[in-house]
């Protein structure tokens, strides 16, 4: 078949897209199906001519990320897969960049 594409594996790709609200603790986001690919962006800050944002893309089998946030130092974010679940954990400090309290955050995963 013209323009196809055969992705190989046992099972059919999922897709999720949605939001969260930081608690300034940790994080557990949920899926109907296996998660192996999240994608998690916000705009933290927003003036007239700037913006603080963040973004993140993380794969299953990561146990940390280091996110950036504006001109702030980077921050590391733990990673625990279970499932169909992924939990962003804080590290030392006291939140963590993808769980910063009253933040609203989008995520778009893949898995199978």
């Amino acid at each position: 078949m013209r323009g196809s594409v055969n992705v190989p594996g046992p099972g059919v790709a999922k897709m999720a897209t949605g939001s969260y609200t930081g608690t300034g603790g940790d994080q557990t986001l949920t899926f109907d199906f296996s998660p192996k690919m999240v994608v998690i962006s916000a705009v933290l800050e927003a003036t007239s001519i700037a913006a603080s944002f963040v973004k993140s893309v993380v794969i299953k089998g990561q146990v940390y990320e280091v996110v950036q946030v504006g001109e702030e130092d980077p921050e590391v974010v733990f990673l625990t897969w279970q499932g169909k679940s992924l939990t962003l954990y804080k590290g030392d400090h006291g939140e963590h960049a993808l769980g910063r309290e009253d933040k609203t955050y989008k995520f778009f995963a893949i898995g199978e």
